[in-house]
C-alpha cells in the first residue's frame, strides 16, 4: 500500500524521511520518500514552420488525371446523401417486357385513374391495355401503331393528361401515392389544415380517410409523394406552446381498380346499336370527347372514389 502526503512547513526535508522511516505499525515498517515531480529546466527551441503539400481529392470518387489537375468540387452522390444503398441488377434482354405500341399518360387528377379501361371504351378504344406504374402515371397498351396514334391525337382524350407520350424502357416514375397514418394530434388542432401541414413535410395532401369518425386518434392520408425512402418518423410539434409527440407511418402504397364499362362482348356490342340508332335519330351530330361521367366542371370522374372525397378541397364532409 502507498499514499502521497503533503506536508507543510518542512525546514529540513532529510530529517523528515528519517523520522518517517521509523514508525512502525505493528509488524509493519514504514517507507517514506520524496514524491520528484521538478523537471529540469530546458531551452525553449523554436517552432519550424513545417509545410505540407495540399492533396487534391478527385469528385466523385474518381482518381482520373483530368478530374485531379481542374480540381473540381466534390460532389456526393445521391445513394451516400439520402443512405440508400445501391445494388446493380443484371437485365436479361430475352425475359423484359415488350411494349411495342405503349404510350405512358401522366393524369391531371388521381380519380380520373381507376376509369382509365372505361374512359377508353367509351371512345372506341376497346383493345387498350391499361398498366398503373405508380403516382399519378399509367402504360396503355395497344394492338397497333395505327390505334396509338388515333388515341394520341384525339383531343378529347389528351384532355385527361398533364403528359402523354410513347413509352420507353429507360423511363422512371419519380412520384408516388401512399398512405399514411398519423397519430398524437391533439383534438384542439383535429383538422384538415393541421394534416395537410404535417403531410407537407413529404408530399402533397390529396385525400383524408375519415371513415370512423369516433376515431380521434390516428388518421389516415393520402398524399403524392417523390420522397423514396420508406416514411417512418416520430417528431414534436407545438401548438400554443404544448409539445406533441406525432408518430407517423407509411402504410402501404395507393394502387386503383381498373373499372371496366363494358363486362362482355354482347354488352359492347349492344352500346354500338344505341349509338348507332341515337346517331341516325339525332339530325345535329357532335362527337364529345368524353362520357357524361366525366363531364363534370375539372374533367374529374367523381364515381372513381367515395362522395366523401369529391368535394373541390379534398375535405371530408359529413
Amino acid at each position: 500500500m502507498y499514499a502521497f502526503v503533503h506536508f507543510l512547513r518542512v525546514v529540513n526535508e532529510e530529517s523528515l524521511v528519517n523520522s518517517l522511516c521509523k514508525i512502525r505499525i505493528g509488524n509493519l515498517h514504514m517507507h517514506a520518500n520524496i514524491a520528484r515531480y521538478t523537471r529540469v529546466a530546458a531551452k525553449p527551441k523554436a517552432a519550424a514552420n513545417k509545410v505540407t503539400a495540399p492533396t487534391v481529392k478527385a469528385p466523385g470518387g474518381s482518381n482520373t488525371y483530368a478530374n485531379v489537375v481542374t480540381g473540381a468540387p466534390h460532389v456526393m452522390s445521391r445513394e451516400k446523401t439520402n443512405g440508400l444503398k445501391k445494388i446493380s441488377i443484371a437485365c436479361d434482354e430475352n425475359n423484359q417486357s415488350s411494349f411495342p405500341f405503349a404510350l405512358i399518360g401522366c393524369y391531371k387528377d388521381f380519380r380520373a385513374i381507376s376509369n382509365t379501361r372505361s374512359m377508353c371504351q367509351g371512345e372506341g378504344f376497346f383493345e387498350v391495355k391499361p398498366f398503373y406504374l405508380g403516382g399519378l402515371w399509367v402504360l396503355l397498351d395497344f394492338p397497333s401503331v395505327e390505334s396509338r396514334d388515333l388515341f394520341i391525337q384525339h383531343s378529347g382524350i389528351k384532355s385527361w393528361f398533364s403528359e402523354l407520350k410513347v413509352w420507353h424502357a429507360d423511363f422512371v416514375v419519380k412520384e408516388r401515392l401512399l398512405w399514411l397514418e398519423v397519430e398524437g394530434v391533439p383534438l384542439r388542432a383535429w383538422n384538415h389544415s393541421t394534416f395537410k401541414q404535417i403531410a407537407s413535410k413529404w408530399g402533397d395532401l390529396i385525400f383524408v380517410d375519415d371513415a370512423d369518425v369516433t376515431n380521434r386518434f390516428s388518421m389516415r392520408l393520402g398524399i403524392k409523394t417523390t420522397h423514396a425512402p420508406l416514411v417512418f418518423e416520430s417528431m414534436y410539434v407545438n401548438i400554443s406552446d404544448v409539445d406533441y409527440c406525432i408518430r407517423v407511418r407509411e402504410l402501404s402504397s395507393w394502387t386503383p381498380n381498373f373499372l371496366s364499362g363494358f363486362k362482355d362482348e354482347e354488352d359492347r356490342d349492344s352500346v354500338n346499336d344505341n349509338n348507332s340508332r341515337d346517331e341516325e335519330n339525332e339530325d345535329d351530330s357532335s362527337v364529345h370527347s368524353v362520357p357524361d361521367t366525366y363531364a363534370n366542371e375539372n374533367n374529374v370522374p367523381v364515381h372513381s372514389v367515395p362522395d366523401t372525397y369529391a368535394n373541390e378541397n379534398n375535405v371530408l364532409v359529413h
